[in-house]
């Protein structure tokens, strides 16, 4: 999902900034993490293999997307 789109709500500004930066963390990760790696990272998070296997330049991509601005 791009991270436009994802919707989270949070009682504090402190527990916000903590999700941004949790966030950011791990499209970093996706964005110089080697193939292999982002395989576990995305197949630990519920994705199947074949979705995983379409996906690796989606994810590779969103932490640019996301400094950028772009969608």
């Amino acid at each position: 999902v791009q991270p436009s789109k994802i919707i989270a709500i949070t009682f504090t500004r402190k527990s916000a900034q903590e999700m941004n930066v949790r966030l950011r963390n791990w499209l970093r990760y996706l964005a110089t993490a080697d193939e292999r790696e982002i395989k576990i990272f995305l197949n630990e998070r519920g994705l199947t293999k074949k979705q995983v296997d379409q996906r690796i330049k989606v994810a590779r991509d969103l932490f640019e997307n996301v400094i950028t601005g772009h969608k």
